[in-house]
């Protein structure tokens, strides 16, 4: 049996308290990550150059994870979990494109790049390390109140997807299955747009932040894209969500 005994519903307990609030994860985060606007830029001391380079990186790996996102948002199909906020819902058990690779490909495919980008910025290995930590320790919850709620809700259904697709890492070997449902772009704009937006932001104003500080000086590069990127949210928020009308 997968699920079993007090320890699981203190840990499926967990997992729903954790889901509602998941928005905030990087929230708690920020309780440790004070220190990063207080510490130069490691690489910048010794080749700018390089600096510059991994810092691109660092916006690559949490952009793919961003793309990801977006693809999962246009391809999945109403009624399956994971979108809600408040409590896990489903109607549909979603197995087809990255689902059948992994049983979580949001989190562990989407949200862990991004973060891990964000993490990298950083350059600061203990950080970047305790953040890994945090982040696979709150998601362990999470999956397994969801994990719990579509087994009782699918059954065998679950059962099977589940013996042969992994929780926390992708199959590669495993057999791709197309997606079941044609790409809805206007759903996919919808949910990861703000995503897009946060993403740039924290790049933004860490860097600003952290220049300031340490150097005294401003990073008018990233500065002008923190306030082109609010300028950028508030039209979309204020016009271009009501011309796409969702």
């Amino acid at each position: 049996m997968i699920f079993s005994g007090g320890f699981i519903s203190l840990t499926v307990k967990i997992g729903n308290f954790l889901f509602r609030w998941r928005s905030f994860f990087p929230l708690i985060f920020l309780f440790f990550a004070w220190k990063t606007f207080i510490t130069p830029e490691v690489f910048e001391k010794n080749s700018p150059l390089f600096e510059n380079f991994f810092e691109a990186f660092c916006f690559l790996i949490s952009f793919t994870g961003l793309i990801i996102r977006f693809i999962i948002a246009g391809y999945t199909p109403k009624g399956t979990s994971g979108r809600n906020t408040r409590s896990q819902k489903a109607s549909t058990l979603n197995t087809s494109g990255f689902y059948s690779i992994i049983r979580h490909p949001i989190y562990f495919l989407g949200n862990f790049p991004i973060f891990l980008g964000w993490l990298l910025f950083t350059e600061i290995w203990w950080l970047i390390i305790l953040g890994i930590i945090l982040f696979f320790g709150y998601y362990y919850f999470i999956v397994k109140a969801e994990d719990y709620f579509l087994k009782e809700t699918f059954g065998e259904t679950w059962e099977a997807w589940a013996k042969v697709t992994p929780a926390f890492y992708p199959a590669f070997w495993k057999k791709w299955t197309p997606f079941n449902t044609t790409f809805n772009l206007k759903k996919a704009l919808k949910n990861e747009i703000p995503t897009f937006f946060i993403l740039i932001l924290v790049y933004a104003l860490v860097d600003t932040i952290r220049d300031l500080i340490t150097e005294r000086e401003i990073d008018f590069f990233w500065l002008s894209i923190a306030l082109l990127n609010m300028g950028f949210y508030l039209l979309y928020k204020y016009f271009i969500k009501k011309f796409l009308k969702y």
